[in-house]
């Protein structure tokens, strides 16, 4: 089930603590991974700037780990 969240967030301690974002992969094949979801989270500023941030969840516990930056506001429409 794909399930998004579409809400600003201030931090990852706040992406972390409610889990926002959408799910983009439900079943990773990577061995450090495997059975775990890919989640994405995209915010847009109010000039029109956007900033995405990918990581994982385990479904399991609701872990969240490995977070990555892909696109930062000051660069990014």
């Amino acid at each position: 089930m794909n399930m998004c969240y579409v809400f600003p967030i201030h931090s990852t301690v706040e992406l972390r603590l409610y889990g926002k974002g959408c799910t983009i992969i439900e079943n990773l094949g990577d061995p450090k991974f495997k059975g775990m979801e890919k989640w994405s989270y995209t915010e847009k500023s109010a000039l029109g700037l956007k900033s995405e941030v990918h990581y994982v969840r385990d479904p399991k516990t609701g872990t969240l780990m490995d977070f990555k930056f892909k696109h930062n506001a000051k660069i990014y429409r």
